[in-house]
């Protein structure tokens, strides 16, 4: 889900985390920061939040909220600021998974065809 904004689709959010029954969901530009409280974000306290708030300035962030009922754990990783990104452990059974949650802000200064040439 990109929210642009979780704080302004509260009624959104709720709807989707508990009429839809899901179990993870991963958000990007959630325009989140330390002042919010995770708890605005899931009153019903029915999910684990893993947050990377942009700090420096509003826009961007990630987060993945999780059923609490899900064995999982926070992966630490570095990033060297083009992107920003969260990563999470599933452990099920004899089996783990990885899921990472990136975004990309736009690059406002380079030109389609310079961004095609870096990669």
């Amino acid at each position: 889900m990109n929210a642009r904004s979780l704080c302004n689709k509260l009624a959104e959010l709720y709807c989707v985390l508990y009429n839809d029954q899901i179990d993870i969901l991963f958000v990007t530009e959630s325009w989140l920061n330390p002042g919010i409280p995770s708890g605005l974000l899931d009153p019903n306290g029915k999910y684990n939040i893993v947050r990377r708030d942009r700090s420096i300035q509003r826009g961007g962030g990630v987060c993945i909220m999780i059923d609490k009922k899900i064995p999982h754990y926070e992966v630490p990783c570095e990033s060297d600021g083009a992107v920003e990104l969260i990563a999470i452990d599933v452990v099920l059974g004899l089996c783990k998974y990885q899921f990472v949650n990136v975004y990309r802000p736009p690059l406002e200064t380079l030109t389609q065809a310079q961004m095609l040439m870096n990669y």
